[in-house]
């Protein structure tokens, strides 16, 4: 059974905004957003959500999901009928592919802006001035200058519990 992530990216001069809904078989609708505080182009701003919406669903224990995106350049790319000619752009679709292997399928499909409404609205209102009280997660570096840090087999950590409920549907005991 498939999930829909649905992803877009949008940016100011100075920082840049994620939106994210992921879309269960179920119907089931979860909502996620990103503040990016540092300098990025749109491109790249579509780029960290998508990055962020296989992480997501990688995270969920998802094996087969269709990724929808109204950037062209993007979906151009890692469909590879586009080809990424900065090294920057390169080292995106990389890090995109490397998440591919995750799952047993996936596909990503261009839609028209208004078809992905809802997750740009989300990634713009990443810059409303009162963004201080929303509870939105703040990245502050880009997801392809993150240094790689693995979690040893078997061992647990404070998230472990929260993937294990979001994914199996078990509470933590107490």
């Amino acid at each position: 059974m498939q999930w829909i992530v649905h992803v877009d990216g949008s940016s100011t001069q100075h920082v840049g905004g994620v939106g994210i809904i992921l879309r269960s078989p179920e119907g089931d609708r979860l909502k996620y957003v990103a503040c990016l505080q540092f300098q990025v182009t749109n491109n790249k701003a579509e780029y960290e959500a998508l990055i962020i919406g296989l992480s997501l669903a990688k995270a969920l224990g998802v094996d087969s999901v269709v990724v929808q995106s109204d950037s062209q350049l993007v979906i151009g790319q890692v469909n590879e009928t586009c080809e990424a000619k900065k090294e920057r752009m390169m080292k995106y679709l990389n890090k995109v592919r490397n998440l591919i292997d995750a799952f047993t399928k996936v596909e990503f499909i261009q839609v028209p802006r208004r078809e992905n409404a809802d997750p740009d609205c989300l990634a713009k209102a990443t810059f409303a001035e009162d963004i201080v009280d929303k509870k939105i997660e703040i990245q502050y570096i880009s997801s392809v200058d993150i240094p790689k840090v693995q979690q040893v087999d078997g061992e647990t950590n404070w998230m472990t519990t929260i993937v294990s409920y979001l994914r199996d549907g078990f509470s933590p005991r107490r």
